[in-house]
């Protein structure tokens, strides 16, 4: 973990510029490298290996937090070195710099994109693999929670198709029934029942009506 010097550039509540300095020079003016654009160029920061330096311009204005709580107002020309802990605020016209040393972790060039999601450069697919294997997993539960709502949709279907076809089968059987039990069939007279003569004989079917007969 190294240390930088954090340059935040404020417009009013708008931040128009960021940098974080490890080794070098930070300027405002009509530089495109500039922390934030200004009418006058002017050096406002430099690190030199250990030591955190801020420039306060001639005609500008800065206030200085220090670690301890002390607080210090400076106009410039001054520069002031940043100590662990300490805050500086550069006035610059409408343009306010806040600066301050900060930690930071410094990526390699020789690590590739895929390190920052778990692989190093020629590692093995562990990331891709890994990727794989919860997009399975979170398919698997998908699936068990569509088959835990749609079984009892199913249930309930069989049990009205079953309730169906044994209504249907009844109700066949009832008007088979009621078939058998009328006394005309294709305009032929019959009994509902077999009739006996006076004797105690069975009368044939074909003669029983007439007995009724006047």
């Amino acid at each position: 973990m190294q240390r930088a010097l954090e340059l935040v550039a404020l417009r009013g509540r708008d931040v128009v510029g960021v940098r974080h300095i490890l080794d070098g020079r930070a300027h405002v003016g009509a530089d495109p490298a500039a922390v934030a654009h200004a009418v006058r160029g002017d050096l406002i920061a430099e690190v030199v290996g250990d030591r955190f330096t801020i420039f306060v311009p001639a005609g500008t204005r800065a206030r200085l937090h220090q670690a301890d709580g002390l607080a210090r107002l400076l106009t410039g020309p001054v520069e002031v070195s940043l100590l662990e802990g300490d805050r500086a605020v550069l006035v610059l016209g409408e343009i306010q710099i806040r600066a301050q040393i900060v930690p930071v972790e410094v990526v390699s060039r020789d690590t590739t994109t895929s390190s920052r999601w778990g692989r190093s450069k020629g590692a093995g697919p562990t990331g891709v693999a890994r990727w794989v294997g919860l997009v399975g997993a979170i398919y698997a539960v998908a699936l068990t929670v569509c088959a835990l709502f749609a079984t009892p949709e199913r249930v309930l279907l069989q049990q009205g198709v079953v309730g169906r076809a044994v209504s249907t089968a009844a109700a066949a059987a009832q008007a088979s029934l009621l078939a058998s039990n009328k006394p005309v069939v294709e305009g032929v007279k019959r009994p509902s029942a077999q009739q006996f003569d006076f004797d105690g004989r069975a009368i044939p079917l074909d003669h029983a009506g007439l007995l009724g007969a006047p």
